[in-house]
């Protein structure tokens, strides 16, 4: 009994050191657990955030969502290396699961091949006319276009797709992911836009 106690606690150390850690420019998302029940939480729960300080002490403020039921998320994608720290903010302030939260994560260097994980986040600096990643390296903006790909196309059809587009050296995919002007009749998300032709 004592040694599968002792075996539990340590699953369970190991389980949250596993979620205080994420790589450097991935997602990591926080859950939380509303302790009041809202009839309407989108419009009963004015603000719901965390503050968030990197290692060198920048401040990033990241508003969170509802997640259905007693569920809410904030997710962040950590452009840091080292400890940060976070504190969460809700209007209702005696929402003790919502309110006042406080952690921290570590970010460590991340395992991808891909640009986007080595160099970072694509961003337009003030005053540019160029994008450029986080770490100051050029991005060529090479694009296609397939607006209704996603809604239109198989999933063989789409695989297809975007294979011959990275082997054509395409860095960007621009389509439509909600109901649009090109879904079909019968889609599960509907046809609001729809029409007979």
């Amino acid at each position: 009994m004592k040694n599968s106690l002792l075996l539990l606690l340590l699953l369970l150390t190991l389980t949250i050191s596993a979620k205080s850690e994420t790589e450097i420019w991935s997602k990591l998302e926080l859950s939380f657990i509303s302790e009041e029940v809202y009839e309407n939480p989108l419009y009963e729960v004015g603000h719901f955030y965390a503050t968030f300080t990197s290692p060198t002490g920048n401040v990033k403020k990241i508003n969170g969502f509802w997640d259905g039921e007693s569920s809410f998320k904030i997710r962040i994608a950590p452009d840091e290396l080292g400890i940060w720290t976070y504190v969460t903010s809700c209007s209702e302030n005696n929402n003790t699961g919502l309110h006042q939260q406080e952690g921290k994560f570590e970010c460590i260097p991340n395992k991808s091949d891909l640009s986007l994980y080595k160099k970072g986040a694509i961003k337009r600096s003030k005053g540019d006319y160029h994008l450029e990643y986080a770490d100051g390296t050029p991005f060529f903006f090479t694009a296609c276009t397939a607006w209704n790909g996603a809604l239109k196309s198989t999933e063989e059809e789409w695989g297809k797709y975007l294979k011959q587009r990275v082997e054509n050296n395409y860095n960007v995919i621009q389509f439509v992911t909600t109901q649009w002007r090109g879904g079909r009749k019968g889609q599960p998300w509907g046809g609001s836009f729809y029409r007979e032709r």
